[in-house]
């Protein structure tokens, strides 16, 4: 099957492998870090420069979603990944939904 999204591929934006429909499922790519949420959980509040960085990326990588006409609706601290590097990656799409009918198969509405 096509992967959704129109195979979004964004540096900050988890990478869609496959989506099997019939399970339910959506395949992603393997990427090692924590959640935002876990890193804060573990470390306490995140310092100026760390949120501003967090704050940057998130929003290019919801800008890149948004061009392809795709809205997350699930942003939140346990789906923004913070890999070892300190790169932030937007994570499950499994709410997602999008208004472009050129986006994936075509159809509107929920992308998971």
């Amino acid at each position: 099957m096509e992967v959704p999204f129109g195979g979004v591929r964004y540096g900050n934006v988890v990478k869609v492998l496959a989506l099997e429909e019939g399970a339910g499922a959506i395949v992603y790519e393997l990427l090692d870090g924590e959640t935002l949420a876990q890193q804060v959980e573990r470390e306490g509040r995140l310092n100026l420069e760390d949120a501003l960085s967090l704050c940057l990326q998130a929003a290019q990588a919801l800008a890149e979603v948004h061009r392809r006409g795709i809205l997350h609706r699930d942003v939140k601290s346990q789906n923004l990944l913070v890999t070892p590097e300190g790169v932030f990656k937007l994570l499950d799409f499994g709410l997602a939904f999008s208004d472009d009918p050129s986006a994936g198969d075509g159809r509107r509405g929920f992308r998971g």
